[in-house]
């Protein structure tokens, strides 16, 4: 069994709401490589250590603009099912009120609406919902306003707070989701069912990154899926060659000008700094000055990666 405080042992806000299909950053198969011990945590980056770092900040402004006292969260998990669990940022204590704090850059900015509404990005509102959800069913549990705050700074210039009704349908949904989750997928070593996100194809490459000389043949579902993929490689490769064309347009009329400004922004095409190429003739080093090559050449086994291949004559439709 892992160790209290290991993330392998509950599903968390951000864990349900990628398996529920909400998360931009993270996918369902994610989130079970994860859970199964298949990947390790996510490793400390420049946008976490920000966010630990000014959140006691975020938490200040919110403080002074409701004259309101926030108090820090302890990990709260949902009576009867342990395994399922939530970390809130702050608890306002009058009223009592979960405050989720978020620092973002300026220009995420857009996917909010106007403050003390509900015009949040989709991943925090179902992170938010998430949360009082939990604490509502925690033991013992919460007593709280039928609402959450999310207290938002923008890259220091900008700070709001928005009004989050808490939605009893939507909680149970993903409660339903991240119940049959656990114990479909994580206890049973099951992977999910891909959705489409655009983290699976790493994910998958992880979970199945040998070949076999095996062929299968595909069933009803998976025909179906091959003729979109086929129609949809079909329009990228169009859209790719209207891309292209109105591309050489631009560069033609911007000439040796390295940007242009237009009614839809400014538009570069500046020349990269030089960069100095080296190369060698490893073979040759070798045969010639074996001693050489041995003592400053290192050789390193790249395991084969799988290449994904359809068939030539798509290209022809």
């Amino acid at each position: 069994m892992a160790e209290i405080g290991d993330r392998s042992t509950f599903l968390g806000a951000t864990d349900v709401v990628a398996i529920c299909g909400l998360s931009p950053f993270a996918s369902p198969l994610d989130v079970w490589l994860e859970k199964t011990g298949q990947r390790g945590q996510k490793p400390d980056n420049p946008t976490l250590r920000r966010g630990r770092l000014l959140e006691p900040v975020v938490a200040q402004l919110y403080s002074e603009d409701e004259q309101a006292e926030l108090v820090p969260v302890e990990r709260l998990h949902m009576a009867g099912k342990p395994y399922l669990a939530a970390s809130p940022d702050r608890l306002r204590v009058e009223p009592a009120i979960l405050v989720e704090i978020k620092t973002h850059r300026a220009y995420i900015r857009d996917q909010y609406g106007d403050p003390w509404t509900d015009a949040v990005p989709e991943h925090i509102l179902g992170q938010i919902t998430w949360q009082m959800h939990v604490a509502r069913h925690a033991s013992p549990a919460l007593v709280l306003e039928p609402y959450g705050h999310v207290a938002a700074w923008f890259d220091a210039t900008e700070f709001g707070i928005w009004r989050v009704e808490y939605d009893e349908d939507l909680a149970e949904r993903m409660e339903a989701r991240a119940d049959a989750f656990w114990h479909d997928c994580v206890l049973a070593d099951v992977p999910p069912q891909a959705i489409g996100h655009p983290a699976e194809l790493e994910a998958l490459r992880q979970v199945y990154p040998r070949s076999t000389e095996t062929v299968i043949r595909a069933d009803e579902e998976c025909e179906d899926a091959i003729r979109h993929l086929r129609q949809a490689r079909q329009e990228l490769a169009e859209a790719e060659e209207r891309v292209t064309r109105w591309t050489a347009i631009v560069q033609q009329a911007m000439g040796e000008a390295g940007a242009m400004d237009s009614g839809e922004g400014r538009i570069t095409w500046r020349t990269s700094k030089p960069v100095v190429r080296r190369g060698c003739d490893y073979d040759g080093l070798r045969a010639a000055h074996p001693n050489i090559y041995e003592q400053y050449v290192n050789e390193t086994t790249i395991e084969g990666s799988r290449r994904f291949c359809v068939p030539r004559n798509w290209s022809n439709t």
